[in-house]
């Protein structure tokens, strides 16, 4: 209720009118908060042992959407992700999940720290178990985004399976292009690189920071520059 609007109702109906409406707010607040509950908790599913943990700050949006959750842990907003110079906190850097019309399948023990935002529409989105994914990622799917197991997800990654606007180059109406994304196992990909449409990234690859990687990417490989080549093949890595 702004302030111009609560002189005019205490102007026509005094102070109980005030009261009134603050009520009638209340309620509102109350009950889109309660369906919102019982909404998102119908369509969160749990298989197996699995556990979910969602900080109250995380802003869930889930339209005719579903999070299958297959064992392990699920958090969301919960862990802290830190980054060159601070740390992302889940009392200022909110985890933000908007889904329509699709799925996100959570297989095994899964982190997003504060910060991370995902948006499907028509798609499915899959994480493997043991992956973490870091503040500041975006991950935006309108087909299939699939991020293998044991994956380290930086800040400011962005993955996409789409250009994001209709595009034409030879002249011919323009159209979304749509293209899956798969991740292999145990990748890790750096500082704000980027993971382009219809890239398929192998087992144990590296991506640099900055990268924008807009093909394949060898298993065992490090990826790195503008666009992404490989240019180092072999590579092993631990946290």
């Amino acid at each position: 209720m702004n302030l111009r609007k609560t002189f005019t109702i205490r102007k026509r109906y005094g102070m109980p009118g005030i009261l009134l409406s603050a009520c009638f707010m209340l309620i509102k607040l109350f009950l889109r908060r309660i369906s919102r509950f019982f909404v998102n908790r119908r369509s969160v599913i749990l298989t197996g042992n699995a556990r979910v943990g969602i900080h109250h700050l995380t802003r869930l949006d889930l339209q005719n959407s579903r999070i299958i959750i297959e064992g392990g842990t699920f958090k969301a907003g919960i862990d802290y992700g830190y980054y060159d110079g601070g740390m992302f906190d889940s009392r200022r850097d909110v985890c933000r999940l908007h889904f329509i019309n699709s799925t996100l399948r959570i297989k095994g023990d899964v982190s997003l720290y504060p910060g991370v935002q995902i948006f499907a529409k028509d798609a499915e989105i899959i994480i493997g178990h043991g992956t973490k994914i870091n503040g500041g990622v975006q991950i935006n799917a309108i087909e299939r985004i699939e991020i293998g197991g044991d994956c380290r997800i930086t800040q400011g990654v962005i993955i996409r399976d789409n250009d994001g606007h209709r595009i034409s180059t030879d002249g011919r109406c323009p159209e979304m292009i749509r293209v899956p994304v798969k991740i292999g196992d145990h990748c890790w990909l750096g500082q704000r690189a980027m993971i382009l449409k219809g890239v398929t990234i192998g087992d144990y690859a590296v991506i640099a920071a900055g990268a924008v990687v807009t093909k394949d990417v060898p298993a065992g490989s490090l990826a790195a520059g503008v666009p992404g080549k490989t240019i180092y093949d072999h590579v092993e890595w631990e946290d």
